[in-house]
């Protein structure tokens, strides 16, 4: 079972993915390749601040360790 706090954890990958996952199936039906890169770049925005509002101490939940290196890759 998966707890709350890892789906915490994993909020700015979630963003990610369900912005990858709009524009590849969007982009079956309107070929704006503009709109599509500003959906993008909002994307990565939305995931660097939901990245930015999450704690960086250690925590261990679940299947995963978030600690300060991993916050570190993160960003990177």
């Amino acid at each position: 079972m998966i707890s709350p706090q890892t789906v915490l954890l994993l909020t700015p990958e979630i963003i990610i993915l369900g912005v990858a996952t709009a524009i590849y199936v969007g982009g079956t039906c309107c070929s704006c390749r503009s709109m599509w890169s500003w959906l993008a770049a909002l994307g990565l925005l939305a995931a660097g601040v939901a990245l930015y509002r999450q704690p960086v101490e250690a925590s261990f939940n679940g299947p995963l360790a978030a600690d300060s290196l991993s916050h570190y890759v993160r960003w990177l």
